[in-house]
């Protein structure tokens, strides 16, 4: 980044191109210097330079390849808090490198450089804050300077982060702006910490408001590779929010990561806000004693594709549960489908029982796998709780039951142990195979006895959401007829035969298209040719006589 500096102000900004040049306008004729910032490098000045009216001044700037060294800088900490961060060399020396960083992100932000594609996402979670409960998503491509943004840091700095409106909980995350304002600087203080993050070590800027500041605030960390000087991201909790009673496990706080795009500009790629569901407790006088937490809502988003004129600078996601599908046999079960409870997220697996859930979030998700001959007869999903951290592919693999083991699910046998019974797992479906709920189904058998036959035994049941009837304890040996109905309406199931069969036996009911027998008669001032009007069934089992074709 070249900039244009008068005394110590900072006038414009720009990013220099691939080859070294830079184009920067001028405010006034005067005298200037150049800073060159390089994030993991010293910044470099220019010799200053005069610049007459009307004058364009071609400079060549020698930059001193001097690398930054954060590795060794020593974390000490201490209740003292001065605001700033330049309390000390080695404070002053990390908030250069992420200043840098966030130059970049504001002077991008500033400017409508990339078509963005990116996803927005409420969550709901558990207690604990981990599991995903439900998720809704929405997603969005356009050219803007930024999918993210706050509010004005002077806002922040009269209000604060957290406020209420009109019995709302309203929280605001700092962005670029915001942590280069002078207000921001001059309310919080600075430290440094240190950690280990996948082999890697991360040396922390810390910051938290000053003594005395009373108003929703936000204390945090911002992350930066102790090798490279590049920002990673920034991790902060929401204090001073002034509840009328104590929170236990309250965990109000927000993450940001930021991106370098190949071109030498940055981007906050990552970014969430989480806000706790309160339940407030009252003493026996009614007065709040404590608030209890029941989960909370997450509220954030992704960038999923940064796009120029010249191509695609950044694409895809790296977070991802990937995995495989096997049947009853331990055989790859092609065409399974794999989905995640809550979301609109699912793959299929290939030939190989293969599959891949992409563009996910970090947490807690419930996964579940079926296939459709399963899924026929009921079968809700193998289940997995998998935890998926950021920017890493979770390995799962499920193996899916027989459609025996599935059916039998349904039946507690009633039948004597030594005793041979057949399970009937069935559907019903209109004339265009679409699954009829709760339809009545009745199920009988009989035995025949030489040229008589007599019927012993039968079943009534409704089908469930997805057409699905079982009966269970058949004896085999038997011949069996269905029957659904819905109203007035019966559909019937041919005859079958139980001579040869054990375990489970499929059986299907189909409604079938119906002719109006009463517009089929003859009517007076019609000749005897008129055809008649032809009915369907609905999804639900139902005649619509109102439109003249299978309603879906």
């Amino acid at each position: 980044m070249v900039v244009l500096v008068a005394g110590d102000d900072a006038l414009s900004r720009v990013i220099s191109a691939a080859d070294g040049s830079f184009t920067l306008s001028v405010p006034d004729p005067g005298r200037y210097r150049v800073r060159l910032d390089r994030i993991g490098y010293a910044s470099t000045f220019s010799d200053a330079f005069d610049v007459a009216p009307g004058e364009t001044v071609e400079l060549v700037v020698d930059v001193v390849v001097r690398p930054v060294v954060l590795r060794g800088l020593e974390v000490v900490g201490g209740s003292r808090c001065t605001a700033g961060p330049g309390q000390t060399e080695a404070t002053a020396t990390v908030w250069e490198e992420a200043r840098k960083a966030l130059e970049l992100a504001r002077w991008t932000s500033e400017r409508e450089l990339y078509r963005f594609a990116w996803v927005r996402y409420v969550r709901e979670l558990d207690r604990g804050g981990e599991r995903v409960l439900d998720e809704q998503r929405s997603r969005r491509s356009a050219f803007t300077p930024h999918p993210f943004e706050s509010i004005d840091p002077d806002t922040l700095a009269v209000f604060g982060f957290v406020r209420d409106e009109g019995g709302t909980t309203i929280y605001t995350a700092p962005d670029a702006e915001v942590l280069l304002s002078g207000t921001f600087l001059g309310s919080h203080c600075f430290a440094l910490d240190r950690k280990e993050d996948d082999g890697r070590v991360l040396i922390g800027l810390r910051f938290r408001p000053i003594n005395g500041r009373s108003l929703p605030e936000v204390d945090g960390v911002a992350w930066l590779d102790e090798t490279t000087g590049r920002l990673e991201s920034l991790e902060y909790e929401y204090v001073n929010l002034n509840r009328a009673a104590d929170v236990r496990g309250e965990d109000a706080s927000g993450r940001i990561f930021f991106r370098e795009i190949p071109n030498g500009t940055w981007i906050v790629q990552e970014w969430s806000i989480r806000m706790p569901r309160l339940v407030e407790i009252r003493d026996d006088f009614g007065r709040p004693r404590r608030y209890d937490v029941r989960g909370y809502v997450e509220e954030g988003g992704a960038v999923t594709q940064v796009a120029t004129a010249t191509g695609v600078q950044l694409s895809g996601s790296q977070t991802a549960i990937h995995g495989t599908v096997t049947d009853s046999t331990g055989a790859p079960a092609a065409g399974a489908r794999v989905w995640i409870d809550g979301t609109d997220l699912e793959a299929r697996t290939d030939s190989e029982g293969v599959f891949t859930v992409a563009d996910i979030g970090a947490g807690t998700w419930s996964v579940r796998a079926s296939h459709p001959s399963l899924a026929m007869y009921g079968h809700e999903g193998s289940a997995a709780e998998v935890a998926v951290e950021r920017n890493s592919v979770r390995q799962v693999q499920f193996g899916l039951p027989s459609i025996s083991a599935v059916v039998s699910l349904h039946c507690e046998s009633t039948a004597l142990a030594e005793a041979e019974v057949v399970t009937l797992a069935g559907r019903v479906l209109n004339a265009d195979g679409i699954p009829v709920r709760n339809a009545a189904v009745r199920v009988i058998w009989s035995q025949v006895r030489g040229s008589f036959r007599r019927s012993f035994e039968g079943f009534g049941t409704d089908s469930d959401s997805i057409g699905v009837f079982t009966v269970c304890d058949v004896p085999p040996g038997r011949m069996v007829m269905a029957t659904a109905s819905i109203g007035d309406l019966v559909a019937e199931a041919p005859e079958l035969s139980l001579d040869d069969a054990s375990g489970v036996v499929p059986i299907e009911i189909r409604f079938e298209p119906a002719r109006n027998t009463d517009a089929a008669r003859p009517s007076e001032g019609r000749g005897d040719d008129a055809s008649p009007e032809a009915l369907w069934l609905d999804s639900l089992g139902f005649y619509d006589r109102s439109r003249q074709a299978l309603l879906h």
